[in-house]
């Protein structure tokens, strides 16, 4: 499966991910884990704190387990942080694992190894991860593997698969219309009826399990799911604003909080009607990329994290299709969001690594952010604007048959 010298350089990566995970942090995501796991080892609603938005309780029994091993080694945050992000890490070395099995089952033995290595070694891949310490890698880990089990017309597994990656993160559910387009391609109505109620057990029962063994009110679990869906609306949050994509620049200029919040949700219902005829086997690949294209375009609030998934997805079509352009344009969407978060106060992430180097602190980088708040402004709005725009040209050649042909942006 992996050569001495893929293998030495996943281990490489998994040390160098290791060494870094204790000394860096999203100091706001990682808070939410750290009170999540001492929210529930007393028991109390994990819901009911402000801000805590847009997951289901899964993902709460990791933190809970973390903050566990937390008070058992003596309060060690350090360990605590290795402790909450190693499942991140081990997915993203898995699912370079697993593009590169798929890759070497169609017969890309030679540009699946090149694969492997730009998903071990990416940078988005890392800095998502073991940097910031969000659940992303983990997600799309699942994602991929669903939509591998439903190449391989394993159904019920496949929708299973997904359904436990919606549990962890809601919006892997923008590719149930297509996948539910694709069991229909293959199995009757009622049968494609059937997945989509298997994909949703695991986030509907592992929520309903936890809200009844901790006799939580779901009322606060309601709003956070609202407000992760419709973050313009959630005018009490930190920073409720759009983020990298379009609406980050027209945003405080046009009324358009309404347009915003809706029009992402017929850019992933529509396609996979329009994609009926062609959809089939490694199509759903493509197909999958086009979705989480047209969502991330269009969203009202797009993280950074988001693009792992499209990237991965990029570069699987990439050796599926033979074609270098896919490759290029999956380098530039990884750049985008790189480039993004260090212009988002994404060096305050580094700030206890940096301050252990006695280079600066927290107080001297957040300084610098907000003296120049205003250029770093259009700096982001510009890229987000980029961002969309690269996200149309992405679902423009992609949606013509065959190779990706007409415009010569990829050259």
């Amino acid at each position: 499966m992996l050569d001495k010298k893929l293998l030495l350089l996943a281990i490489i990566i998994l040390l160098f991910e290791l060494t870094l995970s204790p000394f860096t942090r999203h100091g706001f995501d990682l808070s939410i884990w750290f009170k999540t796991g001492a929210l529930m080892s007393n028991g109390e609603n994990i819901y009911y704190p402000n801000h805590h938005l847009g997951y289901l309780p899964l993902w709460s029994y990791w933190a809970l387990l973390s903050y566990s091993l937390y008070k058992f080694f003596s309060y060690n945050y350090e360990l605590w942080l290795i402790f909450i992000k190693m499942p991140l890490i081990l997915a993203h070395l898995t699912l370079a694992i697993l593009v590169k099995v798929f890759l070497d089952k169609k017969h890309h033995g030679v540009l699946s190894k090149k694969v492997f290595i730009l998903i071990v070694t990416s940078p988005i891949i890392i800095y998502i991860s073991a940097i910031w310490g969000q659940l992303n890698s983990l997600s799309s880990l699942l994602t991929l593997l669903s939509l591998i089990l439903l190449i391989s017309k394993r159904f019920n597994l496949g929708f299973l698969t997904l359904g436990f990656s919606i549990a962890l993160k809601l919006y892997p559910a923008i590719l149930l219309p297509l996948l539910f387009t694709y069991s229909l391609k293959y199995k009757g109505f009622l049968s494609s009826l059937k997945n989509l109620f298997i994909a949703l057990i695991p986030p509907f029962l592992i929520t309903f399990s936890t809200l009844m063994a901790y006799l939580w009110d779901p009322y606060p679990l309601y709003l956070t799911l609202y407000y992760q869906v419709f973050s313009l609306n959630c005018d009490g949050c930190v920073a409720p604003n759009p983020l990298m994509n379009l609406w980050y620049l027209l945003y405080p200029f046009l009324n358009l909080k309404e347009l915003a919040q809706i029009l992402w949700i017929p850019a992933i219902i529509i396609p996979p009607t329009l994609f009926f005829r062609n959809l089939k086997d490694d199509n759903l690949i493509k197909y999958s990329l086009i979705i989480h294209l047209s969502f991330l375009s269009l969203f009202s609030r797009v993280s950074e994290q988001l693009i792992i998934e499209p990237f991965i997805l990029a570069l699987t079509l990439y050796a599926l299709k033979e074609d270098k352009k896919i490759l290029t344009y999956a380098i530039i969407l990884q750049l985008i969001p790189i480039i993004f978060s260090l212009s988002n106060f994404g060096l305050l992430n580094f700030s206890p690594l940096l301050e252990r180097l006695n280079l600066w602190n927290y107080g001297e980088i957040d300084k610098i952010y907000r003296v120049n708040e205003s250029f770093l402004f259009w700096v982001k709005g510009s890229l987000g604007l980029i961002f969309s725009l690269l996200c149309f040209i992405g679902i423009f050649q992609l949606s013509r048959e065959g190779k990706m042909k007409g415009i010569k942006i990829f050259n």
